[in-house]
């Protein structure tokens, strides 16, 4: 099924069907590894960012009229107006604080997962790079196969970092939001809650490969650039060796 090289004879039976079920195996687990864990990994992003995204649609529809706190309401609508709207304010905070526990938890699960996995991409994104550099066009299934794993390595790079990207998009714009909301001459315990989500915001997220280095665009900027220049130095040699 595929070129590989083994220290006996593979040509006889039942050695030949063996090693042609252990390599469609591989494929399964490498299919998996390359496309299973990618959609997993976009699914779990994606409801975080969602939430994220309905916290601002909250935090920006709270326009409702606030009565003064030096008048007494002696309106019941004005206290009920201004109850309601410190309920919404209160279950936007609360919504907020279980995104942020979820987005937390989502760092140490897959913190590991995408060390091992965004390590190996790189490897392979290395490797693939050397060999289209060194296959002849002679041999066009090599070469085929060759390009073919390089954009599939480079296409998962970029899913885990792209997704990652703006997952901390998401949680820095949650800040905005809550600035543009409408909390100018509100009470004092509105202001905190608003600035508490502001604060929080502040202090940015990232999705981390095994704690080494963030998962985001410019880490997978830094990737093609070592990818690039392993593809023209292995270019170099084989010009100057031809």
């Amino acid at each position: 099924m595929y070129d590989t090289l083994y220290p006996f004879d593979t040509s006889v039976r039942p050695v030949h069907e063996f090693i042609f079920m252990t390599q469609v195996i591989a494929m399964l687990r490498i299919s998996l590894l390359f496309i299973g864990t990618p959609y997993f990994y976009v699914t779990i992003v994606c409801i975080a960012c969602t939430q994220l995204q309905k916290v601002k649609h909250l935090l920006l529809q709270m326009k409702q009229k606030i009565p003064e706190p030096e008048k007494e309401m002696a309106d019941s609508n004005e206290l009920k107006e201004a109850l309601r709207f410190q309920q919404s304010l209160n279950n936007i905070v609360r919504l907020h604080q279980q995104i942020i526990s979820y987005v937390d938890t989502l760092e140490e699960f897959t913190c590991l997962l995408l060390g091992g996995v965004f390590f190996l991409v790189l490897l392979l994104q290395c490797t693939t790079a050397y060999a289209v550099a060194n296959t002849s066009l002679d041999n066009i299934n090599a070469f085929a196969r060759a390009v073919y794993l390089y954009l599939l390595v480079t296409w998962v790079g970029c899913v885990y970092c792209g997704f990652g990207n703006l997952l901390s998009q998401e949680y820095e714009s949650v800040g905005n939001a809550a600035f543009a909301s409408d909390w100018v001459g509100t009470p004092v315990s509105y202001q905190k809650c608003i600035s508490f989500m502001i604060a929080i915001s502040n202090k940015g997220f990232n999705l981390t490969a095994a704690k080494f280095v963030p998962v985001s665009n410019s880490t997978l900027m830094n990737v093609n650039d070592k990818r690039v220049h392993v593809f023209i130095h292995v270019l170099a040699d084989n010009e100057r060796q031809g």
